[in-house]
Protein backbone atom coordinates (compact mmCIF):
# COMPACT_ATOMS: atom_id res chain seq x y z
CA UNK A 1 0.00 0.00 0.00
CA UNK A 2 2.76 2.15 0.61
CA UNK A 3 4.56 1.83 -2.37
CA UNK A 4 0.76 2.56 -4.36
CA UNK A 5 0.90 5.71 -2.50
CA UNK A 6 4.11 6.55 -3.57
CA UNK A 7 3.49 6.17 -6.79
CA UNK A 8 0.40 8.06 -6.84
CA UNK A 9 2.11 10.96 -5.37
CA UNK A 10 4.81 10.72 -7.99
CA UNK A 11 1.76 10.95 -10.94
CA UNK A 12 0.42 14.10 -9.67
CA UNK A 13 3.77 15.21 -9.01
CA UNK A 14 4.87 14.76 -12.66
CA UNK A 15 1.18 16.16 -14.07
CA UNK A 16 1.99 19.11 -11.95
CA UNK A 17 5.00 19.83 -13.44
CA UNK A 18 3.82 18.91 -17.18
CA UNK A 19 1.10 21.37 -16.42
CA UNK A 20 3.49 23.55 -15.40
CA UNK A 21 5.62 23.67 -18.01
CA UNK A 22 2.85 23.38 -20.81
CA UNK A 23 1.73 27.15 -18.84
CA UNK A 24 5.11 28.57 -18.91
CA UNK A 25 5.54 27.58 -22.68
CA UNK A 26 2.21 29.56 -23.24
CA UNK A 27 3.39 32.55 -21.47
CA UNK A 28 6.42 32.36 -23.50
CA UNK A 29 4.93 31.94 -26.74
CA UNK A 30 2.41 35.09 -26.04
CA UNK A 31 5.60 37.21 -25.18
CA UNK A 32 7.17 36.35 -28.24
CA UNK A 33 4.01 36.79 -29.93
CA UNK A 34 3.73 40.04 -28.32
CA UNK A 35 7.25 40.94 -29.08
CA UNK A 36 6.70 40.20 -32.67
CA UNK A 37 3.23 42.08 -32.86
CA UNK A 38 5.41 45.38 -31.14
CA UNK A 39 7.87 44.96 -33.72
CA UNK A 40 6.30 44.68 -36.74
CA UNK A 41 3.87 47.84 -35.16
CA UNK A 42 7.41 49.75 -34.89
CA UNK A 43 8.62 48.42 -38.30
CA UNK A 44 5.34 49.66 -40.09
CA UNK A 45 5.59 53.29 -37.93
CA UNK A 46 8.91 53.45 -39.10
CA UNK A 47 8.13 52.69 -42.59
CA UNK A 48 5.40 55.30 -42.22
CA UNK A 49 7.57 58.05 -41.14
CA UNK A 50 9.93 57.60 -43.81
CA UNK A 51 7.68 57.62 -46.18
CA UNK A 52 6.12 61.33 -45.06
CA UNK A 53 9.77 62.22 -44.79
CA UNK A 54 10.23 61.60 -48.30
CA UNK A 55 6.87 62.98 -49.40
CA UNK A 56 7.72 66.37 -47.48
CA UNK A 57 11.08 66.54 -48.53
CA UNK A 58 9.72 66.59 -51.74
CA UNK A 59 7.02 68.86 -51.31
CA UNK A 60 9.69 71.32 -50.18
CA UNK A 61 11.95 70.75 -52.65
CA UNK A 62 9.35 71.77 -54.97
CA UNK A 63 7.88 74.39 -53.23
CA UNK A 64 11.52 75.58 -52.61
CA UNK A 65 11.78 75.75 -56.66
CA UNK A 66 8.97 77.38 -57.15
CA UNK A 67 9.23 79.84 -54.76
CA UNK A 68 13.18 81.10 -56.43
CA UNK A 69 11.11 81.07 -59.42
CA UNK A 70 8.80 83.58 -58.62
CA UNK A 71 11.48 85.69 -57.22
CA UNK A 72 13.06 85.96 -60.29
CA UNK A 73 10.05 86.52 -61.98
CA UNK A 74 9.56 89.29 -59.97
CA UNK A 75 13.51 90.63 -60.10
CA UNK A 76 12.83 90.83 -63.81
CA UNK A 77 9.12 92.39 -63.74
CA UNK A 78 11.06 95.45 -61.60
CA UNK A 79 13.42 95.78 -63.34
CA UNK A 80 10.97 96.14 -66.29
CA UNK A 81 8.96 98.56 -64.80
CA UNK A 82 11.98 100.85 -64.07
CA UNK A 83 12.91 100.83 -67.48
CA UNK A 84 9.64 101.54 -69.02
CA UNK A 85 8.26 104.15 -66.19
CA UNK A 86 10.35 106.67 -67.76
CA UNK A 87 9.07 106.49 -70.72
CA UNK A 88 5.24 106.13 -69.43
CA UNK A 89 5.84 109.26 -67.49
CA UNK A 90 7.23 110.74 -70.84
CA UNK A 91 4.06 109.46 -72.79
CA UNK A 92 1.36 110.70 -69.87
CA UNK A 93 3.07 113.96 -70.24
CA UNK A 94 2.83 114.46 -74.21
CA UNK A 95 -0.96 113.38 -73.76
CA UNK A 96 -1.67 116.12 -71.63
CA UNK A 97 0.14 118.57 -73.34
CA UNK A 98 -1.72 117.42 -76.50
CA UNK A 99 -5.40 117.14 -74.97
CA UNK A 100 -4.50 120.76 -73.36
CA UNK A 101 -3.65 122.04 -76.39
CA UNK A 102 -6.61 120.55 -78.58
CA UNK A 103 -9.09 121.65 -75.42
CA UNK A 104 -7.59 123.93 -73.95
CA UNK A 105 -10.63 125.26 -71.59
CA UNK A 106 -10.27 121.84 -69.67
CA UNK A 107 -8.78 122.03 -65.88
CA UNK A 108 -6.86 119.38 -64.37
CA UNK A 109 -9.53 117.44 -61.88
CA UNK A 110 -7.54 117.16 -58.56
CA UNK A 111 -9.49 115.63 -55.90
CA UNK A 112 -9.88 116.93 -52.87
CA UNK A 113 -8.23 120.30 -53.58
CA UNK A 114 -10.12 123.58 -53.45
CA UNK A 115 -9.93 124.52 -57.62
CA UNK A 116 -10.64 128.34 -58.34
CA UNK A 117 -12.87 128.97 -61.44
CA UNK A 118 -13.53 131.87 -63.30
CA UNK A 119 -16.43 130.48 -65.02
CA UNK A 120 -19.35 133.55 -64.14
CA UNK A 121 -20.97 133.09 -60.73
CA UNK A 122 -18.87 129.61 -59.74
CA UNK A 123 -15.86 130.84 -57.15
CA UNK A 124 -14.56 127.33 -56.85
CA UNK A 125 -15.33 123.95 -56.56
CA UNK A 126 -13.89 120.77 -54.91
CA UNK A 127 -14.12 117.18 -56.28
CA UNK A 128 -14.17 114.26 -54.17
CA UNK A 129 -13.37 110.22 -54.91
CA UNK A 130 -15.62 107.91 -52.60
CA UNK A 131 -14.73 104.14 -53.39
CA UNK A 132 -17.31 101.57 -51.29
CA UNK A 133 -18.01 97.75 -52.60
CA UNK A 134 -15.51 97.73 -55.23
CA UNK A 135 -17.57 101.01 -57.06
CA UNK A 136 -15.98 104.44 -57.47
CA UNK A 137 -18.40 107.83 -56.95
CA UNK A 138 -17.38 111.11 -58.37
CA UNK A 139 -18.60 113.81 -55.98
CA UNK A 140 -18.27 117.62 -56.35
CA UNK A 141 -18.81 120.63 -53.99
CA UNK A 142 -19.22 123.71 -55.97
CA UNK A 143 -19.39 127.63 -54.50
CA UNK A 144 -21.31 130.14 -56.08
CA UNK A 145 -21.32 133.85 -55.44
CA UNK A 146 -23.75 136.65 -57.09
CA UNK A 147 -21.02 139.27 -57.72
CA UNK A 148 -23.55 141.26 -60.06
CA UNK A 149 -26.37 143.69 -59.19
CA UNK A 150 -29.11 141.87 -60.44
CA UNK A 151 -31.02 138.69 -59.24
CA UNK A 152 -29.87 135.42 -60.77
CA UNK A 153 -31.34 131.66 -61.04
CA UNK A 154 -28.25 129.37 -60.69
CA UNK A 155 -27.59 127.17 -63.51
CA UNK A 156 -24.83 125.00 -63.79
CA UNK A 157 -23.22 121.90 -65.42
CA UNK A 158 -20.28 120.33 -64.37
CA UNK A 159 -18.41 118.04 -67.87
CA UNK A 160 -15.68 115.19 -67.04
CA UNK A 161 -13.14 114.05 -69.44
CA UNK A 162 -10.64 110.98 -69.35
CA UNK A 163 -6.93 111.36 -70.33
CA UNK A 164 -7.78 111.77 -73.86
CA UNK A 165 -10.14 114.42 -73.58
CA UNK A 166 -13.30 112.36 -74.08
CA UNK A 167 -16.47 113.15 -72.39
CA UNK A 168 -17.18 110.58 -69.86
CA UNK A 169 -19.87 111.89 -67.41
CA UNK A 170 -21.46 115.12 -66.43
CA UNK A 171 -23.47 116.97 -63.40
CA UNK A 172 -25.68 119.47 -62.86
CA UNK A 173 -26.88 121.92 -60.11
CA UNK A 174 -30.17 123.83 -60.63
CA UNK A 175 -32.15 126.21 -58.45
CA UNK A 176 -35.40 127.61 -58.75
CA UNK A 177 -34.73 129.85 -55.86
CA UNK A 178 -32.69 133.38 -56.88
CA UNK A 179 -29.83 134.38 -55.15
CA UNK A 180 -29.64 138.31 -54.78
CA UNK A 181 -26.41 140.11 -54.95
CA UNK A 182 -23.64 139.47 -52.92
CA UNK A 183 -24.98 136.46 -51.52
CA UNK A 184 -23.13 133.00 -51.85
CA UNK A 185 -24.12 129.34 -52.06
CA UNK A 186 -21.98 125.92 -51.87
CA UNK A 187 -23.95 122.82 -53.61
CA UNK A 188 -23.31 119.38 -53.67
CA UNK A 189 -24.10 116.90 -56.33
CA UNK A 190 -22.40 113.51 -58.05
CA UNK A 191 -21.07 113.05 -61.37
CA UNK A 192 -23.18 111.02 -63.44
CA UNK A 193 -20.40 108.51 -65.80
CA UNK A 194 -21.87 106.94 -68.75
CA UNK A 195 -18.40 105.87 -69.39
CA UNK A 196 -16.11 103.61 -66.85
CA UNK A 197 -13.22 105.81 -67.46
CA UNK A 198 -11.27 107.80 -64.73
CA UNK A 199 -12.18 111.49 -64.97
CA UNK A 200 -9.09 113.37 -65.35
CA UNK A 201 -10.28 116.80 -67.01
CA UNK A 202 -13.12 119.36 -66.02
CA UNK A 203 -14.92 121.55 -67.62
CA UNK A 204 -17.29 123.87 -65.58
CA UNK A 205 -20.28 125.97 -67.60
CA UNK A 206 -22.65 128.53 -65.72
CA UNK A 207 -25.70 130.50 -67.37
CA UNK A 208 -27.27 133.84 -66.05
CA UNK A 209 -30.52 133.78 -65.61
CA UNK A 210 -33.14 136.43 -63.53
Amino acid sequence: MAELGTASGSAESAGLLRRAASHAAREARRRRSQRLMLAIALAVSLAMLLVVAVVAGIQIQHLTAENASLANDLFRARQKLERIEPELEKTRQELTSVTRGRLPHLKELTPDKVIPLDAGYVKNIVFTVLRQNGQTRYEYRAVLENAGETMLRPEVRVFVFDQRGIQVGSGEITDRTEMIPGESRAYSASIERFMDEEPRYFYVWARRKK
